[in-house]
């Protein structure tokens, strides 16, 4: 849900055109980047092994990846009224629901 807000979707576009104009801040962008990763991978990968998830199978890393690009692409879509957005949210929201309750 956070990922994909419509309104935050906005100032990351800002901020990836801001490190598009200033240079030095693409490693500044790059490493909170590196680092919101690794949290989330972390946090996923603990939800992932509860709910009985091969995580060798669904690598956290790559869930947490997947999800954080599928989110910003969802929200920047949601931000025009895209009906193709919303039904992907949908999609991804029972997608991770099935998922999850794999027990």
């Amino acid at each position: 849900e956070l990922i994909s807000d419509p309104k935050d979707a906005v100032i990351y576009s800002e901020l990836m055109s801001l490190s598009n104009h200033r240079k030095g801040i693409q490693s500044v962008i790059g490493e909170f980047g590196a680092e919101f990763n690794r949290i989330q991978s972390e946090i996923i990968g603990t939800e992932l092994e509860l709910c009985g998830v091969n995580t060798k199978m669904w690598h956290p890393q790559v869930v947490a990846t997947l999800l954080d690009t599928c989110g910003r692409g969802i929200a920047f879509g949601e931000g025009f009224q895209l009906e193709g957005h919303q039904r992907a949210r949908e999609f991804m929201t029972a997608f991770l629901a099935d998922l999850t309750n794999t027990k």
